[in-house]
């Protein structure tokens, strides 16, 4: 019996407020809140970092503070959020629970990634978008 693979998209978001985008490379450390996808198709660990470090420093918390806040060690916080090393699944999900974010999988081309708002920004005080 052939077993059948399917190919998934990963988005991450907050609140179910969509948009999309990507950002990759290590000049995120360096990238303005308001730079930040709200919804972002993840293809690497750098991009989940991303957007934990962005979500964090919103809500005004301290690195130290967020990994108390969600049960984790500082040091997963910071190689969580430089997309350094390996962080299990149940920790991953911690973090993104503390901060008010959830993860998402769509098999690729899923109608709902046709239907993602897109220029909407983490920083963005516009809740209107465009469609793509």
């Amino acid at each position: 019996m052939a077993t059948r693979t399917r190919k998934s998209h990963l988005l991450l978001g907050t609140d179910a407020t969509p948009s999309s985008g990507t950002m990759l490379g290590s000049a995120h450390r360096r990238i303005a809140l308001e730079a930040v996808p709200l919804v972002q198709e993840l293809r690497g660990a750098d991009v989940i970092g991303l957007q934990v470090r962005a979500h964090r420093k919103k809500q005004g918390l301290r690195i130290d503070d967020a990994a108390a806040l969600t049960g984790v060690s500082v040091d997963l916080m910071s190689r969580l959020e430089n997309g350094a090393g390996s962080v299990r699944l149940d920790k991953l999900m911690s973090v993104l629970d503390g901060l008010g974010l959830t993860l998402l999988v769509l098999p690729k081309g899923h109608e709902l990634l046709h239907h993602l708002p897109t220029g909407k920004v983490l920083g963005s005080s516009d809740t209107t978008s465009s469609e793509s």
